[in-house]
């Protein structure tokens, strides 16, 4: 399911990509044919393999990792109470 992208997200794309247009017409080195299709091709190999490997893989992690993140988690936000006590 696609979902619904607003105008304010297309308005920001564009007033981002325009900046970068503008920002960089100073820079005219910068448009060789190497530094253009240096860029492209890393995002064309990124798209590639996303499509062909990593959308059919999926990680699950074990249940007890996500515990002990939360048992950290918890356990620092009462040294920083316990601290914040002392200090008072």
């Amino acid at each position: 399911s696609k979902a619904n992208v607003g105008t304010g997200f297309w308005a920001a794309v564009i007033l981002l990509i325009g900046g970068l247009a503008v920002a960089n017409v100073v820079y005219y080195e910068a448009y060789t044919v190497a530094n253009i299709v240096k860029p492209l091709a890393i995002t064309a190999l990124g798209w590639l393999a996303y499509l062909l490997v990593f959308r059919q893989t999926a990680v699950k992690l074990p249940r007890l990792l996500e515990q002990f993140d939360h048992l950290i988690g918890v356990m620092s936000l009462m040294l920083v109470l316990l601290f914040w006590m002392v200090m008072a």
